[in-house]
């Protein structure tokens, strides 16, 4: 089976880190991207299955990133926000994420919230 390829947009340096080291094994291959422009790169320069992304970007939102990714490919859009209220996940769901979780969030969760978006 093929690893799963996940583009993790994240700006805060230790929790970019942790996550990519943990889900980096091998059901997952995981890029990340701490602010809009390195997202925009990376998704220029290879095709995602999943994106994990925080709402809250140095220099833009992550529903901007889910947005630019789907030019070009069908990937699943998960939010991993510290926000958690009803307009956040409103917004995300209406910009078309399929899974929106609130940080801290166990590694479990995580690994669920994909399978659910590659299963949709």
């Amino acid at each position: 089976m093929e690893a799963i390829r996940i583009l993790l947009v994240e700006d805060d340096r230790d929790n970019a880190y942790l996550l990519s080291r943990l889900l980096g094994h091998d059901r997952y291959r995981v890029w990340v991207a701490r602010t809009l422009a390195e997202a925009k790169q990376l998704c220029d320069a290879q095709a995602f299955d999943v994106m994990i992304c925080d709402l809250g970007l140095p220099d833009g939102e992550g529903i901007e990133a889910l947005a630019y990714a789907r030019r070009t490919s069908n990937v699943a859009g998960i939010v991993l926000s510290g926000y958690g209220d009803d307009e956040h996940r409103d917004g995300a769901r209406a910009a078309g994420f399929a899974e929106f979780l609130v940080k801290p969030t166990p590694l479990t969760m995580i690994e669920d919230a994909i399978q659910r978006a590659m299963n949709r």
